[in-house]
């Protein structure tokens, strides 16, 4: 059982440290994962907006 009261992953006879390090760190890699491709799609819907408000702006009357 962990401190906080949760059920340690199953360790296969392996150090329960080192098991619930390779967790942590999967665990870590896959938030990464996520954030990498939310700033991605968040950098590409500013520039659609950024380019449909320069053609808004192109279109207004003069």
């Amino acid at each position: 059982m962990l401190p906080d009261g949760g059920a340690a992953p199953p360790t296969n006879g392996k150090d329960p440290k080192e098991v619930l390090a390779n967790e942590a760190s999967g665990t870590a890699y896959w938030q990464m994962e996520f954030l990498s491709h939310f700033a991605l799609q968040t950098r590409h819907q500013t520039t659609l907006t950024l380019h449909h408000t320069q053609e808004s702006i192109r279109d207004l009357p003069t």
